[in-house]
């Protein structure tokens, strides 16, 4: 959703939900963490490799910050 108005990233996001909401799988990349707490599963990726996978509470606990943190709190927490 980068480079696109607020409005057509709530009809994209809208529309994802949609999807799911009816069975469909969707595979979605983004470096908005905004964005990626909206997805029922996460897989974090540097350079190639992943470093987790779960849903955010899981990946927030693993990273071991305390559950009120952010995804993006524990993404740059297991970059180190």
């Amino acid at each position: 959703t980068a480079g696109v108005d607020p409005k057509a990233r709530r009809e994209f996001w809208n529309h994802i939900e949609l999807l799911s909401q009816r069975g469909v799988t969707a595979l979605v990349s983004t470096h908005y963490m905004d964005e990626a707490v909206r997805c029922s599963q996460l897989a974090f990726l540097n350079n190639g490799k992943l470093l987790t996978q779960g849903t955010a509470s899981e990946i927030i606990a693993v990273s071991g910050l305390p559950s009120g943190a952010s995804l993006e709190e524990a993404f740059v927490r297991l970059l180190v």
